[in-house]
Protein backbone atom coordinates (compact mmCIF):
# COMPACT_ATOMS: atom_id res chain seq x y z
CA UNK A 1 0.00 0.00 0.00
CA UNK A 2 1.40 3.30 -0.99
CA UNK A 3 1.01 6.84 0.59
CA UNK A 4 -2.36 7.81 -1.30
CA UNK A 5 -3.70 4.65 -0.50
CA UNK A 6 -3.15 5.10 3.04
CA UNK A 7 -3.95 8.75 2.73
CA UNK A 8 -7.06 7.69 1.36
CA UNK A 9 -7.65 4.75 3.91
CA UNK A 10 -7.75 7.29 6.19
CA UNK A 11 -10.07 10.10 4.58
CA UNK A 12 -12.31 7.46 4.61
CA UNK A 13 -12.05 5.98 7.72
CA UNK A 14 -12.71 10.00 8.92
CA UNK A 15 -15.56 10.59 6.83
CA UNK A 16 -17.09 7.39 8.17
CA UNK A 17 -16.66 8.85 11.65
CA UNK A 18 -18.29 11.91 10.67
CA UNK A 19 -21.31 10.48 9.34
CA UNK A 20 -21.48 8.16 12.40
CA UNK A 21 -21.53 11.96 14.31
CA UNK A 22 -23.87 13.71 11.81
CA UNK A 23 -26.73 10.89 11.95
CA UNK A 24 -26.43 11.55 15.87
CA UNK A 25 -26.27 15.73 15.43
CA UNK A 26 -29.27 15.38 13.09
CA UNK A 27 -31.47 13.18 15.59
CA UNK A 28 -30.82 15.47 18.43
CA UNK A 29 -30.85 18.54 16.11
CA UNK A 30 -34.75 17.48 15.65
CA UNK A 31 -35.05 17.97 19.01
CA UNK A 32 -33.46 20.79 19.69
CA UNK A 33 -33.06 22.76 16.26
CA UNK A 34 -32.54 26.31 18.31
CA UNK A 35 -29.22 24.94 19.14
CA UNK A 36 -26.82 26.75 17.47
CA UNK A 37 -23.69 24.36 19.15
CA UNK A 38 -25.32 21.05 17.26
CA UNK A 39 -25.50 23.65 14.18
CA UNK A 40 -22.07 24.92 14.51
CA UNK A 41 -20.97 20.47 14.90
CA UNK A 42 -23.02 19.59 11.96
CA UNK A 43 -21.35 22.84 9.92
CA UNK A 44 -17.71 22.00 10.86
CA UNK A 45 -18.17 18.53 9.67
CA UNK A 46 -19.58 19.50 5.97
CA UNK A 47 -16.79 21.81 6.34
CA UNK A 48 -14.04 19.09 7.08
CA UNK A 49 -15.59 16.84 4.72
CA UNK A 50 -15.52 20.02 2.22
CA UNK A 51 -11.90 20.19 2.70
CA UNK A 52 -10.48 16.87 2.44
CA UNK A 53 -12.45 16.22 -0.92
CA UNK A 54 -10.67 19.18 -2.18
CA UNK A 55 -7.61 17.55 -1.01
CA UNK A 56 -8.54 14.44 -3.67
CA UNK A 57 -9.79 16.33 -6.33
CA UNK A 58 -13.78 15.15 -5.53
CA UNK A 59 -15.31 17.62 -7.03
CA UNK A 60 -18.40 15.93 -6.51
CA UNK A 61 -18.27 15.72 -3.10
CA UNK A 62 -16.88 18.66 -2.76
CA UNK A 63 -19.75 20.43 -4.36
CA UNK A 64 -22.42 19.17 -2.29
CA UNK A 65 -20.49 19.82 0.85
CA UNK A 66 -20.13 23.42 -0.15
CA UNK A 67 -23.86 23.87 -0.83
CA UNK A 68 -24.66 22.30 2.63
CA UNK A 69 -22.46 24.11 4.38
CA UNK A 70 -23.28 27.81 2.79
CA UNK A 71 -26.90 26.62 4.57
CA UNK A 72 -25.42 25.92 7.84
CA UNK A 73 -23.54 28.88 7.74
CA UNK A 74 -26.92 30.93 7.33
CA UNK A 75 -28.40 29.02 10.42
CA UNK A 76 -24.86 29.12 12.69
CA UNK A 77 -25.08 32.96 12.02
CA UNK A 78 -28.97 33.15 13.07
CA UNK A 79 -29.94 34.48 9.64
CA UNK A 80 -32.70 31.67 9.68
CA UNK A 81 -33.75 29.43 12.20
CA UNK A 82 -34.21 25.84 10.91
CA UNK A 83 -37.55 24.64 9.70
CA UNK A 84 -38.51 21.15 8.45
CA UNK A 85 -38.23 21.52 5.05
CA UNK A 86 -34.27 23.13 5.68
CA UNK A 87 -33.75 19.51 7.79
CA UNK A 88 -35.02 17.64 5.43
CA UNK A 89 -32.50 18.76 2.80
CA UNK A 90 -30.04 18.48 5.12
CA UNK A 91 -30.58 15.11 5.98
CA UNK A 92 -30.55 14.13 2.04
CA UNK A 93 -27.15 16.09 1.61
CA UNK A 94 -25.72 14.24 4.36
CA UNK A 95 -27.26 10.66 2.78
CA UNK A 96 -25.89 11.75 -0.71
CA UNK A 97 -22.63 12.56 0.76
CA UNK A 98 -22.55 9.64 2.43
CA UNK A 99 -23.51 7.52 -1.00
CA UNK A 100 -20.49 9.51 -2.86
CA UNK A 101 -17.81 8.17 -0.08
CA UNK A 102 -19.24 5.15 -0.31
CA UNK A 103 -18.93 4.83 -3.83
CA UNK A 104 -15.52 6.13 -3.23
CA UNK A 105 -14.58 3.54 -0.80
CA UNK A 106 -15.81 0.70 -3.09
CA UNK A 107 -14.41 2.13 -6.37
CA UNK A 108 -10.91 3.79 -5.26
CA UNK A 109 -12.73 6.36 -7.08
CA UNK A 110 -15.29 9.52 -6.94
CA UNK A 111 -18.36 7.88 -8.52
CA UNK A 112 -20.24 9.90 -11.20
CA UNK A 113 -23.78 11.39 -10.72
CA UNK A 114 -25.84 13.90 -10.88
CA UNK A 115 -26.41 16.22 -7.82
CA UNK A 116 -27.56 19.58 -9.66
CA UNK A 117 -31.03 19.09 -7.85
CA UNK A 118 -29.99 19.01 -4.44
CA UNK A 119 -27.44 21.21 -4.80
CA UNK A 120 -30.24 23.76 -6.65
CA UNK A 121 -32.64 23.22 -3.86
CA UNK A 122 -29.51 23.83 -1.26
CA UNK A 123 -28.72 27.07 -2.67
CA UNK A 124 -32.20 27.83 -3.16
CA UNK A 125 -32.79 27.65 0.52
CA UNK A 126 -29.65 29.53 1.44
CA UNK A 127 -31.00 32.45 -0.45
CA UNK A 128 -34.06 32.80 1.63
CA UNK A 129 -36.59 30.61 -0.64
CA UNK A 130 -39.14 28.34 0.45
CA UNK A 131 -41.79 25.44 -1.20
CA UNK A 132 -38.86 22.98 -2.39
CA UNK A 133 -41.49 19.88 -3.45
CA UNK A 134 -41.76 16.37 -1.46
CA UNK A 135 -40.21 14.82 -4.94
CA UNK A 136 -37.25 17.30 -5.26
CA UNK A 137 -36.41 16.68 -1.90
CA UNK A 138 -36.56 12.85 -2.00
CA UNK A 139 -35.33 12.35 -5.13
CA UNK A 140 -33.08 9.26 -5.01
CA UNK A 141 -29.20 9.93 -6.16
CA UNK A 142 -28.37 8.79 -10.13
CA UNK A 143 -26.54 5.13 -9.79
CA UNK A 144 -23.05 5.58 -9.80
CA UNK A 145 -22.57 3.65 -13.35
CA UNK A 146 -25.55 6.02 -14.61
CA UNK A 147 -23.63 7.83 -17.49
CA UNK A 148 -23.62 11.56 -16.87
CA UNK A 149 -23.97 14.32 -19.24
CA UNK A 150 -21.06 16.76 -19.14
CA UNK A 151 -21.74 20.10 -17.57
CA UNK A 152 -21.80 22.61 -19.16
CA UNK A 153 -20.72 26.09 -18.12
CA UNK A 154 -21.99 29.39 -19.47
CA UNK A 155 -20.06 32.38 -18.64
CA UNK A 156 -21.97 35.63 -19.23
CA UNK A 157 -19.32 38.67 -19.02
CA UNK A 158 -20.58 42.06 -18.76
CA UNK A 159 -20.37 44.29 -22.16
CA UNK A 160 -17.87 46.66 -22.64
CA UNK A 161 -18.73 50.19 -20.72
CA UNK A 162 -18.31 53.00 -23.21
CA UNK A 163 -17.42 56.47 -21.44
CA UNK A 164 -18.75 59.56 -22.90
CA UNK A 165 -17.15 62.34 -23.80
Amino acid sequence: MDNNDQILDEFLLEAGEIFDQLDLDFVQLEQTPEDKKLIGNIFRAMHTLKGSSGFFAFHRLEKVAHAGESLLSKLRDGVFTLNEEMTDILLETSDRLRAIVDGVQKQRREPEGDDSALIQNLKFLTDGGTGISKAAVTAPPAPASAPVAPAVEVVIEPAPVIAEK
